[in-house]
């Protein structure tokens, strides 16, 4: 069964960006052993915080343009 190439729809691939940076900023706050554990906790709080906006933003004007 030959599958269709199909593009991935532009919501899906700046959700996966955003918690691909999430992901990403909260690894490397880990991994960085000068970093205590409240500047830890701020940098995934911010980033978690503002990529859950962003996601829920992009959710609204998606539903607002179908």
């Amino acid at each position: 069964m030959k599958k269709k190439n199909e593009l991935i729809p532009k919501l899906d691939g700046i959700m996966a960006i955003f918690v691909g940076v999430l992901i990403t900023s909260g690894a490397l706050a880990g991994l960085c052993r000068v970093v205590t554990y409240k500047t830890i906790e701020k940098i995934s709080g911010v980033t978690f915080s503002l990529s859950v906006i962003i996601i829920v933003l992009m959710m609204f004007y998606q539903d607002k343009k179908n």
